[in-house]
């Protein structure tokens, strides 16, 4: 991995560690200190964690306007970033136009993650949102 793509990735450089060690910074947030990449590099990576659950669609019309605007209204009361993703599709889950662009329909498996200082938090209440959809 180049230095474009660590920058890109969000990687954080930090003075050498002799030990791989779980950091937390002022909010809360889970990292993980990583192995250096080059060979000879005198740095180590710190890698930001987010909880991601899968949850399958029950609602035999799939997550059409109604349960995506619904969904949408209950992503924004979060203050982490949250995304869905089927397959290749991935979506912000605090867009209704990202939301519907990305078809969600019936018995399709959604990987749902949250990132930030409510992530847990906000996980849980959009997995049993989207277990609660039946019409």
């Amino acid at each position: 991995m180049i230095a474009a793509q660590r920058k890109a990735a969000g990687f954080i450089k930090l003075p050498v560690v002799l030990f791989i060690k779980m950091y937390y910074n002022s909010k809360g947030f889970p990292w993980r200190v990583l192995l250096p990449i080059e060979t000879g590099s005198d740095r180590f990576y710190l890698e930001r964690y987010m909880v991601t659950k899968q949850v399958v669609i029950k609602n035999p019309i799939g997550l059409h306007a109604r349960p995506a605007a619904q969904l949408v209204e209950l992503c924004k009361k979060f203050d982490s970033a949250v995304s869905l993703q089927v397959g290749e599709r991935k979506c912000d889950a605090k867009s209704i136009f990202s939301v519907l662009r990305c078809c969600i329909k019936l018995g399709e498996t959604v990987d749902v993650s949250a990132d930030g200082p409510d992530e847990q938090d906000a996980l849980d209440k959009i997995i049993d949102f989207i277990d609660a959809l039946v019409e």
